[in-house]
Formats: C-alpha cells, structure tokens, sequence
C-alpha cells in the first residue's frame, strides 16, 4: 500500500467507449447521459443491467429488449419517454427491477392489461413522476400480472382508484413508496384494493404545491395490519392532524415512525401535547423521527403519556425549534432520557433555529436509499454524514458557536445528567441553545458504552465547559465549530482515550499550532484526524509524535506554505491531505520521505 498524498483533486472519465458509445463493465452497460434516442441495439447480447438515465428516448417499441434476454435491471429514469407499445418488454423475462421516474408516460393511453404481462419475475417498479399527465391519471397501470412484485414506486393523485390495477394479487408486496403526492385528502378508502403483506410505507412530497390536507382520516392505514415502517415526509398537514395516521397500530410494534418536515406554512408553532401522541402513546417503536416539525416545545404531561418508552432504540428530534435549555424544558427533556433504558441513539442536532440544510445520520428509513438495496439489508450504520466544511467566518458571524475560556471554569456550577445506560451515538450538532443556564458547567454521567459523539457546531457559551463522569471508550468524536482552547485546555479529553476518528474542523487550531503542542497529547490513538479549515500555516515538528496509529490525516482549506515537517514523524501514515493552502513546491526532504514512506507500506 502506496501512502496518497492529496494536493490537487480532480476526476477524468478514463473509460473507452465502443462504437454504441456506452461502457461495458461485468456484464453493466453504462449508457447514461449519451444523447440517445432510442435503445442501442449493438449492445453485448449477455448485459444482465442496461442504464440509460438521462437520454432523450421517448419511445419503446415491440420487442426493443428481445436482443438482451439475460437483462435483470432496466433504468430509464429522466427521459422523454411517452409511448411504449404492448410488447416493448417481451423477451426479458429474467427483469427484476424496471424504473420508468422522470417521463411523460400517459399510462391510460396503451393497453396496460398486456405491457407489463412478460415480466412476471419482477421485484421492483418504478413510475414516479409521470407528473404532466399524473395529475388527470383516473386509473393506474394494471399491475395484476407482476405476482413476485416486492417495491412498488408510484405517484399518489387525488382520489385514487386502484381497483383496477389489481393489486390484491400483489401477495408479496413489502414496500411502497409515494414519491410525490398530490392529494387533499387521506380518506378510509384509499388503500382499500392493497395487500395486507406491506411492511414498509413512504410518503413524500404531500400535496406541497396544493392547499393543505383538510381531512385525514383515522383508519388510512387499516389495510396494512402488518406494516412495520411509516414515514411520512414534506406534508402541508398539522402535526397533529398527521399524528392520527398511526390510530391502527396502537398496542402493536413497528420498527420505525417517521414524520419529516410537517407543517401548514408561512410557519407555525408546535407544543407537543398528550392528545397530540396519544395514537404514539401505546405504540411500540424502534425508531422515533420527529424531525423539522417546528416543535418548540413539551407539554407538562406528555412524558407520562409513552407506556412503552423502553421499546426506543434510535430518537430524532433534529431540525425543530425546540429549545433544551428553557424553562421547564431542561427538566422534562432529561426526565425522558432516563426512561429510554433501551436507546442507544439519540439525535438532537439543528435545534433551535431553522437550517436550510440539515444532514441526519445514516439511520435506516430516515436516508434514502439506493432502489435496489435489498429488502432485508437493514443493518443501522452507525457513522457519520461527512458534512460540508464550513468556510470560517469573522469574530462576529461567529459569535454563536464559539466561546471564550474564563480563568474561573471550575468555580461554576454544575449541570449533571446520565445518559441512557445503552447510549452509543449522541449527536447535538449545530445546536444553538437561549440564554438561561449560562455560567455552568454540564457533566455527563453513564459514558462508558458510548462510541459517537457530535457536539460540531455547538454553542458552547450556555455550557462553559463540559467534562465525563467515569472512562470513555470513544471511537468517533466530531467538535468542529468549538475554540479549541476550550477543549484543550479543560478536562474535556482527559477521560477520552481511545478515539479512532477525531474531528476538529473550524476549530481555531492556527494559533494553537503556533503556540503549543497541546494537540499531540490527543492523537495517541487516533487513525483519522481531521483539522481542515483552522487557519494552519505552522505547525510544531513534534505535533505528532504521540502518533501511534494514525494512517488519514486531512489538512485542506488551511494556510500552509509548505508540508508540516511535523508529518514525517507519523510512521502509520497513509493519506495525506492537503488541498485548498497555499503550496508552491514540495522540497527534496519531504519528496525523500514520501518515498520512504511508500518503501515501507509496500513491505507491510
């Protein structure tokens, strides 16, 4: 293994084409974004997966896959796709995943009784966003032919009548997902024609260019008794009008409740009250999402309303404005906590200010996933997002998310609360707390199964300091956004010594560079570091030389003349990053080192 040295990044496509101008690549055809107007017919007869995303086919005529009997998946997502005749799909009868999103398909207009008839082994199918002529859409595609159907990906219209798409032989149907949904009411009806099979639901994008959902009724879902996941996401709906759905899971398990970005605009208000959760109340879910639902705050009584909080494994509550800090809050907020003993993620992040953007964990239902991820691939990922590096602001556009040392840190009270015993990822990034506890010091207790920690980006001015109760065993911990005098020159790493991934982005770490070797006490154990964008432009020769383990180390967006001679002493190393400074030249000790350094790896 060569070590890498990133100075200047850029991607060429190396790829040859032939003359159908797509790439072959074990037995995938690559044709997307070539300009084509119809389906290459000189292709390999044995490709197993054809993508033509972004062409300009607006045709399937009879028997245009007949050559490709071996194909498993077709995607022609984003063409002009409106005409396919009957046969347009004869021939492939091995077809597991067929998607059609971003066309003009008018699906009343041909003879759906008999198009879909050959693929009778397929597992997904996809036809969203057919818009223009979705909205006037009476009657869906027969789909009665497609029996071995596990996804199905549609559009959601007003009144829908799925009657005669047939989908009560739909027997092995897991999941459906509406991606756009133009309706303005949920009515008992809807889903009456489905299959009782469905375990996971998706709803997105409801009625958001229409007024608002005026009618939503209890027993929406009632067709579904086994559904284990329901996500509703971007819905002009109240929450608490939204909250009803799940009326007919009550004293039942699911794996996962979501409900993203709900809401009636300009904006509103959210107190989240007893009658509000008292479908959620007797519920019992894995995976709580209430995220960017402008929620302010808790009702004096509603923690006594979860019977089954034991059963949360993962809560997120990121992106409302629900303040932590204020008022009563603070004591209903941690009441909760102790009544988690189950929860092993919690995400409070964006809060208590409106974000443009906000980027969750990579937790199963909540990220979308790729179409043709497995069914039952539903392993949680417990690692980070890498998010956008932040560009450091001045003194004042900073003046949220930093905070001075003050001599007299251990004089001030104490904030002390546990963490759930089974807690291992704690995340409260970009938190931007009020005034009210200022002057405090926050301890958190019951540490030791914790493995990810993100306080990045958060206002440390209301916590003057914040130390453990007990050993750590950190494997991941993000404090971007945090002066890192606060941090180096308190207790705050005393108790962490086994950290695998450390970031500290944005961090102020110029002048500790310059003034201090505080940094290499840290780095014993650490295998990916990352200060990007700390103003650097010297660093100590010794920095590193604690360094164990260290094999990533990322020093892009600083201000560097030259490579720190601090990295010839990291003997692990194997990615050096150091885009976006200020480089001329690499000289002729540092090129020696490198060449040691590859000498070495290619031995190991």
């Amino acid at each position: 293994m060569e070590i890498t040295i990133c100075i200047v990044f850029s991607l060429l496509s190396l790829a040859k084409s032939n003359r159908h101008n797509c790439s072959i690549l074990y037995r995938t055809a690559d044709c997307t974004s070539r300009g084509l107007i119809s389906v290459p017919k000189d292709l390999p007869r044995d490709i197993i997966s054809l993508d033509l995303k972004h062409n300009e086919i607006e045709t399937l005529p009879n028997n245009t896959f007949a050559r490709y009997s071996m194909l498993l998946t077709i995607i022609l997502d984003n063409n002009r796709l409106s005409v396919i005749e009957t046969g347009a799909f004869s021939g492939i009868k091995r077809l597991l995943n067929l998607s059609m999103e971003e066309n003009t398909v008018n699906f009343k207009e041909f003879n759906t009784n008999e198009t879909f008839r050959s693929l009778k082994s397929l597992e997904l199918l996809d036809i969203r966003q057919n818009l223009e002529t979705m909205k006037s859409l009476v009657t869906y595609p027969y789909l009665g032919h497609l029996t071995n159907l596990i996804y199905l990906y549609i559009d959601l219209t007003d009144n829908p009548n799925f009657t005669m798409m047939d989908v009560k032989k739909l027997t092995k149907l897991k999941v459906i997902r509406f991606e756009h949904c133009i309706l303005t009411v949920f009515k008992n009806i809807t889903f009456q024609d489905f299959p009782d099979s469905v375990e996971e639901i998706y709803f997105g994008n409801i009625n958001s260019l229409l007024p608002h959902i005026s009618l939503v009724e209890s027993d929406l879902l009632k067709p579904f008794p086994n559904l284990q996941v329901l996500s509703l996401c971007r819905m002009i709906c109240s929450l608490s009008d939204a909250l009803k759905i799940v009326y007919p899971f009550q004293n039942k398990s699911m794996q996962a409740v979501i409900f993203k970005q709900i809401g009636t605009p300009p904006g509103n208000s959210v107190v989240l009250t007893e009658t509000m959760v008292s479908y959620l109340k007797n519920m019992c879910i894995k995976t709580l999402v209430l995220a960017e639902n402008d929620i302010v705050g808790l009702a004096p009584n509603i923690l006594a309303a979860f019977h089954n909080a034991h059963c949360f494994n993962t809560i997120v509550l990121s992106g409302n404005r629900f303040s932590m800090i204020s008022g009563s809050n603070y004591g209903l907020f941690f009441a909760l906590l102790n009544q988690l003993t189950n929860l092993e993620i919690f995400d409070f992040s964006y809060n208590p200010v409106k974000y443009n953007k906000i980027q969750y964990l990579k937790i199963p239902y909540v990220c979308r996933t790729n179409h043709f991820q497995p069914l039952e691939e539903k392993k949680l990922i417990q690692e980070f997002q890498t998010p956008r590096h932040v560009k450091r602001k001045s003194d004042h556009g900073n003046q949220c998310i930093e905070s001075k040392l003050k001599s007299d840190i251990q004089d001030r009270p104490h904030k002390t609360f546990a963490l759930p015993n089974k807690l291992h990822t704690l995340r409260m990034s970009y938190y931007l707390s009020v005034d009210g506890y200022n002057n405090q010091r926050l301890t958190l207790k019951n540490v030791s199964n914790l493995r990810h920690l993100d306080f990045s980006y958060f206002q440390m001015n209301v916590f003057k300091g914040i130390t453990f109760d007990g050993q750590m065993n950190l494997e991941h911990l993000d404090v971007s956004g945090i002066d890192s005098k606060l941090l180096l020159e308190t207790p705050f790493f005393n108790s962490i010594t086994s950290i695998s991934t450390l970031i500290m982005r944005d961090a102020n770490l110029g002048q500790i560079f310059r003034d201090s070797d505080l940094v290499s006490n840290i780095v014993s154990t650490v295998n990916k570091f990352d200060i990007s964008g700390n103003s650097i432009w010297y660093m100590n020769e010794f920095t590193f030389s604690n360094s164990k383990k260290l094999k990533h180390l990322i020093l892009s967006n600083n201000i560097l003349l030259k490579i720190p001679l601090a990295v010839t002493h990291i003997d692990t190393l194997e990615i050096l990053d150091v885009r976006n400074n200020e480089l001329q030249s690499i000289n002729e000790t540092m090129r020696s080192w490198m060449e040691s350094q590859n000498e070495k790896t290619k031995k190991i």
